[in-house]
């Protein structure tokens, strides 16, 4: 129970240095954007980046069981209280929370970046 909760926040720690390197490598567009009216991007690497931030998510929330009991658990259910109380002493639900927070202001920016792409070229 306890091994699964660590690996379960070792596993969320991978997700969470993958959103802060996207978070830093995409800083300076709103302040450009803000700066200069002008967007250093272009459209394909727009939706290269949207789709990364799909995929990201998509890892976390449905291909991951970061959110689920363990089956282990639902067949035995004596480790339970255990995986819950090491659960939640590593804050993984609310690590997920944040997480999903930072991925939908990431993918706000770039989908305001494509619009704004997007009228560029019409």
């Amino acid at each position: 129970a306890v091994s699964f909760a660590l690996a379960q926040s070792a596993k969320l720690g991978t997700f969470e240095l993958t959103v802060l390197k996207t978070i830093e490598e995409t800083r300076y567009l709103p302040e450009r954007m803000a700066k200069d009216g002008k967007i250093q991007l272009k459209r394909r690497d727009a939706a290269r980046k949207i789709g990364q931030i799909f995929v990201d998510r998509a890892s976390i929330n449905l291909h991951s069981d970061m959110l689920e009991y363990p089956d282990f658990f639902w067949e035995d259910d004596e480790w339970l209280h255990a995986y819950t109380r090491v659960s939640k002493y590593l804050e993984i639900e609310r690590r997920v929370e944040v997480l999903n927070k930072r991925l939908d202001l990431i993918k706000e920016l770039f989908d305001m970046l494509a619009s704004e792409l997007h009228n560029d070229h019409a």
